[in-house]
């Protein structure tokens, strides 16, 4: 909104329901995809704001999307990274946040 956008589209697979003034965090229709567990503690005031284009797609029907569009994505190998992480060794990344010591 500071920037004076009404919106902010993201890729991720989750859908939202906005109603009686509310807005909940749904699965995606593509289970295999879903990242609403992921996103479960945005804030409800982000989420307002927030527009989830591919939740209600499966992937395939995204790669066909992307393939008609000529997009040079629609035929990049998957990717299970985290994307904020980028192309960091996640080793290196998560050890600046969590203490090393035993598992449980």
């Amino acid at each position: 909104q500071s920037l004076g956008a009404d919106a902010l589209a993201t890729g991720h697979y989750a859908r939202l329901k906005h109603e009686d003034g509310t807005v909940k965090l749904l699965q995606a229709v593509d289970k295999s995809k879903d990242q609403s567990f992921f996103l479960s503690s945005t804030p409800a005031a982000a989420l307002r704001s927030a527009v989830f284009p591919l939740g209600s797609l499966t992937k395939a029907q995204v790669r066909q999307i992307a393939r008609e569009a000529r997009l040079p994505s629609a035929e990049k190998r998957e990717s299970m990274g985290l994307c904020f992480v980028g192309k960091r060794k996640f080793s290196r990344f998560i050890s600046a946040y969590v203490p090393e010591g035993e598992g449980a």
